[in-house]
């Protein structure tokens, strides 16, 4: 059955009090945004979805004048717009990312320094909605449900910021913890496979996992090519403060080649392919 057929109103919770606050014993508060999407209901450019709505910002708004500390917990399946609620300057912002229904005890865990964060972002959040190419075009929102016109073409989410150099909130790949780490990586190439060895070291104060990235960038001749893609990535383990760990990933250069409709065949064109590894590139 069609998603609409059975629409959903989701409560917006009591106002929040000078009460709330004197019973609460804690200079610390934790304000969930929630948003849900599926099939038959996709994601619309206002208050309430895309946007925050007014009593969110308000209620983010009171916390802050209120607590010494603000998390803002966003759960939601696929970026929203941040500037308003950025502007009232919580202490600290959590993507959970509908992590399902053990995830409020996985951000718990998180939060209280059980576990360390160690995700990064599959998708790029731009700083404004009409920073996305397809954003006044898709579903809806050119009033036709029926046919999408995909005109990105290989300009997709990343690929597009990067390569027309459109700064985002949060790039993707994104991603920080209580600890930093540093990575020294080398390269190497046999026929068309490259090797990456990377010796990530955990130079913070706080033991965790952080991922690396491995970005290409090939040269752009007769075709247009992004100005990077990712290539591949891997994850340590735990490593201790002071600790390092080494990763071996590797990936084969023909994946990377670019179709050229003339001569009906995939081609990698000549000239200098960049290879960058590290946490992240924009």
């Amino acid at each position: 059955m069609n998603a609409l057929a059975i629409p959903i109103v989701y409560p917006k919770g009591r106002e929040i009090t000078i009460d709330d606050v004197t019973n609460s014993q804690t200079d610390t508060a934790i304000y969930v945004l929630t948003r849900q999407a599926g099939e038959g209901l996709d994601r619309r450019n206002i208050k309430g979805d895309y946007y925050p709505t007014d009593k969110e910002v308000n209620d983010l708004k009171f916390l802050v004048d209120h607590y010494k500390k603000v998390i803002l917990v966003i759960n939601v399946g696929a970026c929203i717009d941040m500037e308003e609620l950025l502007a009232v300057k919580p202490s600290a912002v959590i993507f959970m990312g509908q992590a399902g229904q053990i995830g409020g005890l996985a951000v718990a865990k998180l939060m209280s320094g059980e576990y360390n964060f160690s995700g990064k972002l599959a998708a790029t959040w731009p700083k404004k909605l009409r920073d996305i190419p397809c954003s006044d075009s898709y579903s809806f929102l050119d009033g036709n449900t029926d046919k999408e016109n995909y005109k990105e073409g290989i300009y997709v989410g990343y690929r597009y910021f990067d390569s027309f150099g459109i700064e985002p909130r949060y790039a993707f790949g994104y991603g920080v913890s209580y600890t930093n780490f540093n990575i020294d990586a080398k390269e190497s190439l046999y026929k068309k496979l490259v090797f990456i060895k990377a010796k990530v070291q955990n130079i913070g104060n706080y033991i965790g996992k952080e991922v690396v990235q491995v970005y290409i960038s090939c040269p752009s001749g007769v075709l247009k090519r992004e100005y990077q893609q990712l290539a591949t990535f891997a994850k340590t383990s735990n490593i201790a403060i002071g600790e390092s760990q080494e990763l071996d990933m590797s990936f084969d250069l023909t994946d990377f080649a670019a179709y050229d409709e003339e001569k009906a065949h995939f081609v990698l064109e000549k000239g200098n392919y960049i290879i960058k590894v590290g946490q992240q590139f924009t």
